[in-house]
């Protein structure tokens, strides 16, 4: 996370020490800015970015540094990427503007669509619970939060 308070309070809530059985040494939080970071990561099978790049001014190069930082680029065992973001067409959300003072932006469920396949051939979406939604309703859907399930970087 870029954000201090934020890592602070998941090292206090989360960090456990040795001798608790709920130690796990390969779970560290870290402050780190993704956007301008330029170290090596480990590539992993899956990324998830729930509730994250509503909060990002530059999303093109937040989705291009996950992609460029984490992918597996191997067709035979792909990365898959998990991302979420309030509807903005659903009712009890801001039509204009978010409500909430934190985002910089919200779409449409077809905004959202139009951004992704940018930078992925393969996205899927689920609601809230998890249930695909119809290929015929990704542009008109109102549920919120919007879970994308994205493979296939083009970049």
């Amino acid at each position: 996370d870029k954000n201090k308070m934020s890592i602070d309070f998941a090292k206090n809530c989360f960090t456990r020490v040795k001798n608790n059985i709920y130690y796990c040494p390969q779970v560290s939080f870290d402050q780190i800015d993704i956007i301008n970071d330029t170290r090596e990561f480990m590539k992993f099978d899956y990324i998830v970015a729930i509730e994250v790049i509503e909060h990002i001014y530059d999303y093109k190069k937040f989705l291009t540094q996950i992609i460029n930082k984490f992918d597996r680029r191997d067709p035979r065992n792909v990365t898959e990427y998990f991302i979420s973001t309030p509807n903005r067409a659903n009712r009890h959300l801001g039509q204009d503007k978010p409500i909430n003072s934190y985002h910089v932006r919200e779409w449409t469920s077809a905004e959202f669509l139009d951004v992704l396949s940018e930078f992925f051939s393969d996205i899927k979406f689920f609601n809230s619970k998890g249930e695909l939604i119809p290929y015929e309703e990704y542009r008109t859907t109102t549920h919120t939060p919007i879970l994308a399930r994205c493979i296939g970087p083009k970049i």
